[in-house]
């Protein structure tokens, strides 16, 4: 029976390749713990999960004596146990673990619910989600205080890739616009109800922002695209989708660049491909206008005389 419940644990686990190490890890507590052995068939939510804090938080301590750290997270009190596997005791913790689900967290996320609860604003509305996951952990650690309310409950948190470009863009909002410019702002945020109303407000107070460099410095007629404000004049200017994709260009994975050549005008995007780098992916004219075989090919010739490559899918469009 011990032996069924462990496997299960490790399937289950094992369903997110993220958390082979959980799985590790808790084969090891059973295997030297006999108390965290014999709780597996019976365990709580709130005790697994603190289980998997304390594999993740205290790496060191799991292999130096796993026997000790299966002891204390089976059958030592919250409060001892949560000092051992977090560093401190934190309130509310039990509380907060029984509403994380079945399955473990995403890496870090337990380092991140335990700075959050260490918060009072950030641990009040932990304690109003319906379930805690990941994403939520990770937004409430990159927010600055004064933009944090219950609304971002509101918000697609549980989407991996919406965390992930929330995230981004945050992050390069503190690192590129002075905190005194939005200040004010960022008491606003706390009134958005939705994650597309958050990623207008977010990318509106990034308009002076630097985009990451571009691959190729231009030329005279070909020019990159500096600014997040700049990206959003050109697509403006040339009535394109190139706004929609501007998480992208904050990324750093892809880039744009404006041409203007005796009558051409043109927007070229290129983006990162894992086999051949810089590539050109698409060239297109004002309001997503097909330009003539031979501008296409011409501007081609330009971006390929600068190492960028072009995965337009014409053949006649390809240069060595």
């Amino acid at each position: 029976m011990q032996h069924d419940r462990l496997t299960q644990l490790v399937d289950s686990a094992d369903t997110d390749e993220e958390h082979g190490a959980f799985a590790l890890g808790v084969a090891l507590l059973a295997d030297r713990s006999d108390a965290f052995a014999a709780l597996l068939p019976c365990i709580g939510s709130w005790r697994m999960h603190l289980a998997y804090a304390a594999i993740e938080l205290q790496r060191s301590r799991l292999l130096r004596d796993p026997r000790a750290l299966g002891d204390a997270v089976a059958t030592w009190p919250l409060k001892l146990a949560a000092s051992v596997a977090f560093g401190a005791r934190l309130p509310g913790l039990k509380r907060a673990l029984g509403r994380i689900g079945p399955f473990p967290m995403r890496s870090g996320a337990y380092r991140l619910l335990g700075r959050a609860l260490g918060c009072p604003i950030r641990r009040k509305l932990i304690f109003h989600a319906p379930q805690i996951s990941s994403g939520l952990l990770k937004l409430l650690d990159i927010l600055p205080a004064a933009a944090i309310s219950a609304k971002i409950l509101n918000w697609d948190h549980g989407d991996p890739d919406m965390a992930r470009r929330i995230f981004i863009v945050v992050a390069k909002i503190r690192a590129s616009v002075p905190e005194q410019q939005i200040e004010s702002a960022w008491q606003s945020l706390r009134e958005l109800d939705h994650t597309g109303d958050l990623r207008g407000w977010l990318h509106d107070q990034m308009l002076d922002a630097m985009l990451p460099p571009p691959p190729w410095d231009g030329n005279a007629t070909i020019k990159p695209v500096r600014t997040y404000g700049e990206l959003k004049r050109i697509a403006q200017e040339f009535r394109n989708c190139l706004w929609g994709q501007r998480v992208d260009n904050i990324a750093g994975s892809s880039q744009v660049y404006v041409c203007r050549d005796e009558g051409i005008e043109a927007v070229a995007s290129v983006f990162i491909d894992e086999t051949l780098g810089w590539c050109v992916s698409e060239i297109k004219g004002v309001g997503n206008r097909a330009l003539a075989p031979e501008v296409v090919a011409y501007l081609v010739r330009q971006f390929a005389a600068a190492g960028i490559e072009s995965t337009l899918g014409s053949r006649q469009h390809w240069f060595p």
